[in-house]
C-alpha cells in the first residue's frame, strides 16, 4: 500500500518528491489482485482472523523462503492482526488504487523495484508501471512480496544504487 501512496503523491504534490522508489507496488486495477482484495475484506468482515493471516501469509513470502526459515509460518500466524477496522479501511482503498493511465505525469527518477515470486504483485504489474513513468528503472529480485525480508541485501543494494545514481552533488565551496 505504499508504493500506492508515494504514486498518489508524486502526482499531487509534485515540488514534495525528488527520487521515488516503488517497490512491489501496482498502479492498476488487476484480474487477479481485486478478487484477492475482496477475499481479505470478506474474511475481514467475517472476523475470521485466523483465516485472514493465513491468507495474508500465503501473499507475503515465497515458497522457498518458507523452505529454508520455516519457523516463519508459525511466528508470522501468532503475530496478532492489526486493528481490523483500520485493516478493512486500507483494503478498501487498495481495491480502487488505479493510476496506471497518470504514470506517464511523474518525471523525476524512479526505482521500481518487483520481485519475481511475488504473487500479489506480480512482476509483470511492476513492469508495466516502470513503462508508463518516463525516468524509471526496474530492478527484479528473487522474492516474494516481503523483499526486504527475504532479499533485506539486494533490496538494500538496489535502493542504494538508485539514490548514488541520482545523488545531487554539493558545490565544493559556498
Amino acid at each position: 500500500m505504499g508504493g500506492a501512496i508515494c504514486e498518489a503523491w508524486a502526482l499531487h504534490y509534485r515540488d514534495d518528491v525528488a527520487k521515488l522508489v516503488l517497490s512491489n507496488s501496482w498502479a492498476e486495477q488487476d484480474s487477479l489482485l481485486d478478487p484477492l482484495f475482496g477475499h481479505w475484506m470478506a474474511l475481514a468482515m467475517d472476523g475470521a482472523n485466523d483465516r485472514l493471516a493465513e491468507s495474508l501469509l500465503m501473499g507475503c513470502f515465497s515458497g522457498e523462503y518458507f523452505k529454508r526459515f520455516p519457523e516463519v509460518i508459525p511466528e508470522f500466524l501468532a503475530t496478532p492482526l492489526p486493528d481490523l477496522d483500520s485493516l478493512k479501511a486500507a483494503i478498501a482503498a487498495c481495491h480502487g488504487h488505479d493510476l496506471l493511465d497518470r504514470l506517464v505525469e511523474i518525471d523525476i527518477p524512479t526505482l521500481v523495484i518487483s520481485a519475481n515470486n511475488d504473487v500479489v504483485v506480480r512482476p509483470q504489474m511492476s513492469s508495466r508501471m516502470a513503462d508508463r513513468i518516463p525516468k524509471s528503472r526496474l530492478v527484479e529480485i528473487d522474492s516474494g512480496h516481503m523483499i526486504m525480508w527475504e532479499q533485506p541485501d539486494s533490496f538494500a543494494d538496489a535502493i542504494k544504487s538508485f539514490l548514488k545514481e541520482h545523488s545531487v552533488t554539493a558545490p565544493s565551496t559556498l
